[in-house]
């Protein structure tokens, strides 16, 4: 039963979110839209555009 009242309030919680709509919606074969990265030591950024005709792989990941 507990499980279950956690599993309601979470998708109510994901449902109500204010971040809901935020993402781009991509369709296949359109390209990603550009975004920047630091470097880990800060002093550069990278922009997805600089590799524009290169393989690009992409971690998406976190941790809590």
């Amino acid at each position: 039963m507990r499980n279950l009242v956690f599993f309601i309030l979470g998708a109510t919680l994901m449902a109500t979110s204010p971040f809901v709509g935020w993402a781009q919606k991509i369709k296949v074969g359109e390209p990603a839209p550009d975004f920047t990265v630091p470097s880990l030591d800060g002093k550069t950024a990278y922009r997805l555009s600089d590799f524009r005709g290169h393989r690009v792989l992409i971690f998406n990941w976190a941790s809590w």
